[in-house]
């Protein structure tokens, strides 16, 4: 094993475990989740990612600055930290492995979820599901905010990693805002 991948690794084990840190002993306010990441489903609706989705690293279509709307919200039922909603489907390359995650500093404000059901959390992955399509697949989901916002989203496919910029309720600077009502 490389010393790069020592590291890699270790700093992984480092940032989930701070993470896990981050959402323990918040009782009914918190992610209700056995765990802090999601593995995104093997499965998915066959189809191009809109025109207006930024594709990343190749793998992920997102609803980027500066190209798409900042998406609508929505109230999330009441209590929750995480008050409003931003739904949105994610396409990405069915059988390539990459990872989503929430930058650590905003897990209190921010989360991501897709799939069935898709609940909010600071990480998401997908691995090289055996038989998936390798066309641009689409799952259900969102993103879950405290308050409308601009969020950067992580993304990593291998070695490789980009952010990208997320209007929620709000533009982001040089996105125009959502179309539609939204509430905030």
């Amino acid at each position: 094993m490389t010393a790069s991948l020592k590291r890699r690794l270790l700093l992984r084990v480092v940032v989930l475990g701070a993470l896990s840190a981050a959402f323990a002993g918040r009782g009914s306010e918190s992610v209700a989740t056995t765990s802090k990441s999601e593995k995104l489903p093997c499965y998915g609706q066959t189809t191009a990612p809109p025109a207006d989705f930024t594709v990343v690293l190749g793998v992920v279509a997102l609803p980027a600055t500066p190209r798409a709307h900042a998406l609508q919200t929505t109230l999330t039922y009441g209590g929750e930290r995480f008050r409003l909603f931003a739904k949105t489907g994610l396409w990405y390359k069915g059988g390539k492995r990459f990872e989503l995650s929430v930058p650590a500093n905003m897990v209190d404000q921010f989360a991501i979820g897709w799939g069935g059901p898709g609940v909010p959390r600071p990480f998401a992955y997908s691995d090289a599901c055996a038989g998936m399509s390798r066309e641009w697949v689409a799952v259900p989901g969102g993103y879950w905010v405290s308050e409308t916002m601009c969020v950067p989203l992580k993304i990593r496919v291998g070695s490789r990693m980009a952010t990208v910029r997320i209007g929620i309720g709000t533009p982001c600077a040089g996105q125009a805002p959502p179309v539609g009502a939204t509430e905030s």
